[in-house]
């Protein structure tokens, strides 16, 4: 489906836009995929050894 500046499209979505004080804002939507990444703090290696691995 191809749509233009001209066309007139209604999307029933309850969109949330939310702020945080120490975090960056989200955008939430209904039936969104989202892509959720992450980090070790002090980047500590957790699975350097091979008995770490098997856990």
């Amino acid at each position: 489906m191809m749509l233009h500046a001209r066309d007139k499209v209604k999307i029933d979505i309850m969109a949330v836009y939310k702020t945080y004080q120490h975090n960056p804002p989200h955008l939430f939507i209904p039936d969104a995929k989202y892509f959720v990444t992450g980090a070790i703090y002090r980047k500590r290696k957790m699975l350097q050894s091979d008995e770490s691995k098997q856990r």
